[in-house]
């Protein structure tokens, strides 16, 4: 990702220092086209780069909150099987009065 960025700014610099000043952004110079192109091809790759970081993210956080769901299930079936320990939750129910 910091590779892409760093080549859209270079090519940027390229195409804004081989333009003139009075250009207004209406008419380009041919020699300018293929930095253009290369600017559109990098920043697609860039987007499909950030798609498939998200997608990936969105995985991990999928397979994480059925492991929690899982041990927390865990939880309760030890619970109703052996009853509540006496430090369920990290509170200790040794010293409460009835």
């Amino acid at each position: 990702m910091k590779r892409l960025i760093q080549e859209e700014a270079r090519i940027d610099t390229k195409i804004w220092s081989s333009e003139p000043y009075g250009n207004t952004g209406q008419s380009q110079s041919a020699s300018s086209l293929p930095l253009y192109m290369r600017l559109l091809d990098l920043n697609r790759e860039r987007r499909t780069q950030d798609i498939e970081c998200w997608r990936d993210l969105v995985h991990v956080f999928r397979d994480l909150l059925q492991i929690w769901e899982d041990l927390e299930q865990a939880k309760v079936r030890d619970s109703m099987l052996y009853g509540i320990p006496e430090n369920y939750g990290g509170v200790d129910n040794t010293n409460q009065k009835n």
